[in-house]
């Protein structure tokens, strides 16, 4: 049985990532029905759908060796795994922790180093903004056989790195095909989240940006048109975090922009199919996260997007939504789209859905390539140039990291020692102190039995 090994930003709680794993198990499942699969996934596997697929520890290296070596294919992806990432450093690659670009990085690597095919399976890029980080890209797209991006940016964004885009096509984000949960599912979250399903209901999707954008900055508008909203036409307002660990802290700020127990928030572990069933189910969608608008476009929900990233505006340009999209630099014209979306909301909701159904055979192609990619002549020397200079990187950065613990340890070591030397002053000093204590005492003693300290006695007396 082939086997074929899946790595990307999997089990780490985000709902938009694990519909990714879970719609492309679904796709390469069609495209390669006798293979098996397992998954790098992270440290909050329990928010997957139940996938039937077998799971590596993201930090266990020596397990995550294994399973390339194992593997027929390895693929990096899908989604926003290629990104700036300031943590990088090329000596921490296959070491725990290291960071998401370090991983994928230290993934492409072993699969050339066992030559194994290895497919960028609908990645998107960027933003790019370090040399280090760049030429790790360049490096991860050079060890790759074949690539699939989620967007024509993508593409462009590769190209201005040097990277050969005559190889590169571009189907859709994987989460386009996912699997949906049914309405009554919906109407249930909904119930358990406060809100009445027989009342209109707008999701929020909410999304930090730090250091980018502050919440502060634009939450006050974002408020302000809601609450217009649910007085004029008894909107109610469902806060649902794609990614929890970093949006409820936001959802907090926002809700002091409510009176209370006007801002709901759906249930804590929801699943990818549970939330896009809740998103199918609303009236209006209001995104400020990629995977809330493909959620949408995926079931059929009017959509809005707030956005100061490049991936969800190129997004709504794919669906034919691009005037639906605000930049937050031009936060004033909100409330405008907020209100034209609502207004048109039925006619939107047959557009996104048509939209949604067009770019699914689309985002499905990738796993076609991956599947082809089974018969293809392995040429292992091709990349032997990438990976010795990886290699000499790495070794070159651990190098740096050990010299840097053995200046530490060494500096440690004489601050222990100095302060051992000063704690053994002290203790001197204490000796002599007590002693010198003990000869005042017994002079004292002596003083109290002598005439003059009888003769003190008696004139006390």
């Amino acid at each position: 049985m082939k086997q074929i090994l899946l790595a990307g930003s999997f089990g780490r709680g985000n709902l938009g990532e694990d519909a990714i794993l879970g719609a492309m198990l679904d796709d390469l499942r069609r495209c390669a029905p006798s293979a098996g699969f397992s998954a790098v996934v992270g440290d909050a596997p329990g928010l997957l759908e139940p996938l039937e697929v077998e799971t590596i520890p993201w930090n266990n290296w020596p397990e995550i060796s294994s399973a390339v070596q194992r593997s027929d294919l390895v693929i990096l992806g899908g989604g926003g795994i290629l990104y700036e990432d300031p943590g990088y450093d090329p000596g921490l690659l296959m070491r725990h922790p290291g960071s998401d670009l370090a991983r994928a990085t230290g993934i492409a690597l072993l699969a050339k180093m066992y030559n194994k095919p290895l497919m960028l399976y609908a990645v998107g890029l960027g933003p790019l903004l370090g040399e280090a980080t760049r030429e790790a890209v360049r490096l991860v797209f050079g060890l790759a056989d074949t690539v699939t991006v989620r967007d024509a940016e993508s593409v462009t964004l590769a190209a201005a790195l040097g990277i050969d885009a005559n190889g590169i096509e571009v189907t859709a984000d994987p989460a386009l095909g996912m699997w949906i949960d049914g309405e009554d599912r919906a109407r249930e979250i909904m119930r358990e989240s406060g809100c009445d399903p027989s009342r209109p209901v707008i999701v929020v999707a909410p999304k930090p940006w730090a250091p980018f954008f502050s919440p502060a900055d634009w939450a006050p508008t974002v408020a302000a048109a809601l609450r217009a909203m649910m007085r004029n036409d008894g909107a109610q307002v469902l806060c649902v975090p794609f990614h929890p660990a970093e949006d409820d802290a936001w959802i907090s700020v926002f809700n002091t922009f409510f009176k209370e127990g006007e801002l709901h928030r759906s249930p804590p572990l929801l699943r990818p199919s549970e939330a896009a069933a809740l998103i199918g189910a609303c009236d209006l969608v209001v995104g400020l996260r990629l995977h809330a608008m493909v959620f949408a476009a995926r079931t059929g929900a009017a959509g809005v997007a707030l956005t100061c990233e490049p991936k969800l505006r190129s997004f709504m340009e794919q669906i034919g939504q691009s005037e639906r999209c605000v930049e937050t630099k031009n936060l004033a014209q909100f409330d405008g789209a907020l209100a034209a979306a609502w207004s048109k909301r039925r006619q939107l909701r047959e557009e996104f859905a048509r939209a949604g159904a067009a770019l699914r055979p689309v985002a499905a192609r990738s796993a076609e390539v991956a599947a082809e990619m089974f018969v293809w002549p392995r040429d292992a020397a091709a990349a032997s140039p990438l990976i010795l200079d990886a290699l000499r990187r790495m070794i070159e950065g651990r190098m740096r990291i050990e010299r840097q613990t053995e200046l530490a340890e060494l500096a440690l070591e004489q601050r222990i020692e100095q302060q051992n030397e000063e704690l053994s002053m002290r203790y001197r000093r204490i000796a002599e102190l007590e002693a010198l204590l003990a000869e005042k005492g017994a002079e004292l003693a002596r003083i109290d039995r002598s005439f003059f300290g009888r003769l003190h006695r008696l004139f006390r007396r």
